[in-house]
């Protein structure tokens, strides 16, 4: 990391810990103004739009944070999220499924079979329930959420 980012970053730490996004999206706009880029940059600044409700503004952070890596997978998932949460479940399960596809995953996967029912597709949902059922530690706070999921799945008739 250079030493640019390394100053912008211990300057919107703190800000972040005490949820003055506000603060935090002037800092990093400055800081990108000023030629500064970066998946660091662009995905704090996603997050602190995100956090004062400015979805599109959000999303648009995170594709740039695509733009610098394409394999990230908390933008994605991120991206993933928003879109669960405004009812884009086509999109939600796009940008989930990269995600989902990596070993230890449970999460994505149970958000895309979320997706899946609202979207009134069982069958679909249904495998990855069951992956996320596999996969979730016990004592995780989704494992009851998923194990009700992965009850109810397995009376579904095809």
């Amino acid at each position: 990391m250079d030493t640019k980012t390394k100053r912008v970053l211990e300057k919107v730490t703190p800000l972040v810990q005490k949820k003055e996004h506000l603060e935090v999206i002037k800092l990093l706009k400055t800081a990108i103004d000023d030629g500064l880029k970066g998946e660091m940059i662009s995905g704090l600044l996603a997050s602190s739009y995100a956090e004062i409700g400015m979805k599109e503004k959000a999303q648009a952070c995170l594709q740039d944070v695509l733009k610098f890596n394409s394999k990230n997978y908390l933008a994605l998932f991120q991206l993933g999220m928003l879109d669960f949460n405004t009812a884009n479940f086509h999109e939600s399960i796009k940008y989930l499924e990269p995600v989902a596809a990596q070993s230890s995953d449970f999460v994505a996967n149970y958000w895309i079979a979320r997706s899946y029912l609202e979207l009134d597709q069982l069958e679909q949902a249904k495998p990855y329930i069951h992956i996320a059922h596999q996969r979730v530690p016990s004592q995780h706070e989704l494992s009851g959420s998923i194990q009700q999921l992965a009850d109810r799945l397995v009376g579904v008739q095809s």
